[in-house]
């Protein structure tokens, strides 16, 4: 299960369709289709069904819907402070070769 089939599921949940979703996601709606299609396939069963013009969670996408809720506001929650310029120092020293020579001397080049 990947976290952009997990999105995909939720915004379906919100807003009822495919086309809805992924408006809402920015996708098309043969991405949002596939994913879905792909997520069903691994989970071996529906997730949703069709009513009317609607689609209506199964018994299993009730039973998954919370937690990809939970996994969904803990990844967003770990991105952003993966993000953040201050959560992570950057090393100074970004790479290093050596240079030959008459002697084998290290050089470093390091950021500012």
């Amino acid at each position: 299960m990947k976290t952009s089939q997990i999105q995909i599921f939720l915004a379906i949940v919100r807003f009822g369709t495919v086309a809805a979703a992924a408006r809402e996601l920015g996708r098309s709606r043969t991405t949002v289709s596939t994913a879905l299609a792909a997520l069903e396939d691994e989970l071996g069963a529906q997730l949703f069904e069709l009513s009317g013009n609607q689609l209506q969670l199964t018994a299993l996408g009730h039973s998954i819907v919370t937690d990809c809720r939970r996994f969904d506001q803990v990844a967003g929650k770990s991105w952003r402070a993966a993000n953040t310029t201050s959560a992570v120092p950057k090393p100074p020293c970004v790479s290093a070769v050596m240079i030959p020579g008459p002697s084998r001397h290290d050089a470093a080049f390091c950021s500012a």
